[in-house]
């Protein structure tokens, strides 16, 4: 099935810093469902997390856990779990990383908090020491994701349209560097303005708007698109661009 597809990181981009949703935003995204668009939450957040913010805001597809499991909600269709954990826990901590409250609910990843002082330096040596564990590592600007190699919201993304036979143009909206492989399987990508440069470099267009705020006005030009005209995604990236 073609439909037109909105792919939507949640914190940072649904929600602003004190990780409250901006309903707005919700608003926009039930009227687009209505027209046919189908929306899916993109996270880093757990899949039971994900499952209970999909089931009440009424949108039937996620993907959670920086793309290492999806599907609907309370029914992972597909989970990459990620290899080794309890002894990747361990060299975690002795570098000072902390388990999230989260992560003994997650299916797949494993989320940690990074020690407060100097987060560059303590991810590089974190993989470093997790050289020969056939990982990944993104950092969402919230928590350290460790991931099996190759696994992504890009590639979760991907994996969870096959297994329920979706198709059409993607438009991806985030926020943080965990999204950089969301944006390059998109067909069109935005982001915010205060966005981490690696990610505003990858996007098709950084609104001159701070997080949630720049969704809300992405989200209202595709709504009116829809009002008054088929969505022509060239069209909206030249208006989103003057």
């Amino acid at each position: 099935m073609n439909k037109i597809i909105i792919a939507t990181d949640v914190d940072g981009t649904l929600t602003d810093k004190r990780r409250r949703i901006n309903l707005k935003s919700i608003r926009i995204l039930r009227s687009l469902q209505k027209r046919g668009v189908e929306i899916i939450l993109v996270s880093s957040h757990a899949f039971p997390a994900m499952s209970a913010l999909g089931t009440y805001l009424g949108f039937r597809l996620i993907v959670a856990e920086t793309g290492a499991c999806g599907g609907y909600p309370w029914n992972p269709i597909f989970v990459e779990k990620t290899p080794s954990p309890e002894k990747i826990i361990t060299i975690a901590r002795n570098l000072g990383f902390r388990p999230t409250p989260s992560n003994p609910f997650r299916l797949a990843d494993i989320s940690l908090f990074p020690p407060s002082e100097n987060i560059h330096d303590s991810l590089r040596r974190l993989k470093n020491a997790l050289d020969k564990f056939n990982v990944d590592i993104y950092y969402s600007g919230f928590a350290v994701h460790i991931v099996k190699k190759t696994v992504n919201k890009g590639i979760g993304l991907r994996k969870l349209l096959e297994k329920v036979d979706l198709r059409g143009k993607i438009i991806a909206i985030g926020d943080g560097l965990n999204d950089v492989p969301l944006f390059k399987i998109a067909d069109l990508s935005v982001t915010a303005t205060n966005s981490p440069e690696e990610l505003k470099k990858a996007a098709d267009i950084v609104l001159p708007f701070k997080g949630s705020q720049s969704t809300v006005f992405l989200l209202k030009n595709i709504e009116n698109f829809f009002i008054l005209r088929k969505l022509d995604l060239e069209k909206l990236k030249k208006i989103l661009s003057e």
